[in-house]
């Protein structure tokens, strides 16, 4: 395990939340995390369904000010832990009513966004996507002047980093899973599709594909014609739209698609990827789309129990709230089953490597 913190060892209350996680922690799992990331990572080895409750179990303790709670989520960004990264967005996520209200949603986003994601303290994929899953998607959802303000902007290179862009468009996969806000997401994966960094590829291949399962014939449109107008189609961002088409249909387009690539055009050769690599690689996204299919289901399953979902505003990118209520802050969910979400998560990851793997060998 990793001793001391940075940026706030010497503020009680974060050195109390890093006591408590180290206490949580376990080593195994700590040195487990690090195979889906290909850059370094400390992890004092706390699992998500205890960070999640240990959050929420705060928010109720100390019954902290949301503007306080801003302050102490800046400071445990900056922790090195992904553990104390994560429980950052967690404690934030409690305070989802009040951070996607009217009065407070704009200000809301400019500080996840200029005080957080831009900054680098959540830098890293897993961080990302947990924010878009736990807040950040329900408040786009729920306010849409925000993504009626030029929300395209926020794939801008030269002015956004990774994590910025790739929150732009993982935050909408909730909408696209619903068929919602289609010509939005198509802007947003144009905007996207010359992106060199593989993250942001996956971004938007994960984002697309979430928007096949309600709206296949639709994504099967874009890409053709895209295709036809001889945009940049990396085969990342292709096989990740594809991944829930027939199979025969996957293979028709994957082959239609197979000179997109930018990296064929100009006549470089594929990537050399070991076994291992390539694993490293689906297991990334393997886990990434766990997270938000997780709150995604919750949510089909409060909507099917007949939850009210309230409309928003009008115009080009109309929106309708996501079915989970905005106004329910922290829920009781019972996390006594991680064993058996975890040992889900890893049969999930595997069976998509060998997947790809298969296709790979056969393509």
């Amino acid at each position: 395990m990793e001793e001391g913190a940075v940026h706030g060892e010497d503020d009680p209350q974060v050195q109390e939340i890093i006591d408590k996680m180290r206490d949580m922690g376990e080593k195994k799992y700590a040195e487990g995390q690090q195979r889906f990331f290909k850059n370094v990572v400390k992890s004092l080895g706390v699992r998500t369904p205890k960070i999640r409750a240990y959050a929420k179990e705060y928010y109720k303790e100390k019954e902290i000010s949301w503007d306080d709670v801003k302050t102490l989520a800046v400071k445990l960004a900056q922790q090195p832990w992904l553990d104390i990264k994560h429980f950052s967005i967690e404690l934030l996520a409690c305070y989802q009513k009040i951070a996607t209200d009217q009065e407070h949603a704009s200000a809301t986003w400019d500080y996840l966004r200029d005080d957080l994601l831009q900054k680098g303290s959540w830098g890293t994929w897993s961080c990302v996507d947990c924010l878009c899953s736990r807040l950040l998607s329900a408040l786009v959802s729920a306010r849409q002047d925000i993504l009626e303000d030029d929300w395209v902007q926020y794939t801008n290179r030269d002015k956004w980093n990774l994590w910025v862009r790739r929150a732009a468009a993982v935050a909408l996969i909730p909408l696209g899973k619903k068929g919602r806000q289609l010509e939005l997401i198509w802007d947003v994966t144009d905007a996207m599709l010359d992106d060199p960094e593989d993250l942001a590829q996956k971004a938007i291949g994960w984002l697309l594909k979430e928007t096949s399962k309600h709206s296949q014939a639709a994504v099967e449109r874009y890409l053709r014609e895209r295709h036809g107008a001889g945009r940049p189609l990396t085969r990342t961002f292709v096989r990740y739209c594809l991944e829930k088409f027939p199979q025969a249909k996957r293979r028709t387009l994957l082959e239609l698609t197979s000179q997109d690539d930018p990296a064929k055009k100009k006549g470089r050769p594929g990537k050399t990827r070991g076994k291992g690599a390539r694993k490293e690689k689906d297991d990334d996204d393997d886990v990434e789309d766990d997270d938000v299919e997780e709150e995604e289901e919750e949510e089909e399953e409060e909507e099917a129990k007949g939850k009210k979902v309230e409309v928003v505003g009008s115009g080009r990118y109309n929106l309708r709230a996501a079915a989970r209520p905005v106004a329910a802050a922290v829920d009781d969910d019972d996390d006594d089953e991680e064993e058996e979400e975890e040992e889900a998560k890893v049969k999930k990851t595997r069976r998509g490597a060998r997947r790809n793997k298969k296709e790979e060998e056969e393509d």
